[in-house]
């Protein structure tokens, strides 16, 4: 294998990895948002006190 080729992958690598790390902190982040919004419907909607 070529040198060139390593420093390739291990960047190809590396980059996928932050990618992936940004698609996790965001989905987590959408998720947490949707869910505070449930609940904030559901305490308006009925007067439920949850926290």
């Amino acid at each position: 294998m070529k040198k060139w080729e390593n420093y390739f992958y291990a960047f190809a690598g590396a980059a996928l990895g932050a990618l992936g790390l940004l698609f996790l902190i965001l989905g987590a982040g959408c998720l947490l948002s949707s869910a505070a919004a449930f609940v904030v419907a559901i305490k308006k909607r009925t007067g439920f006190q949850l926290f």
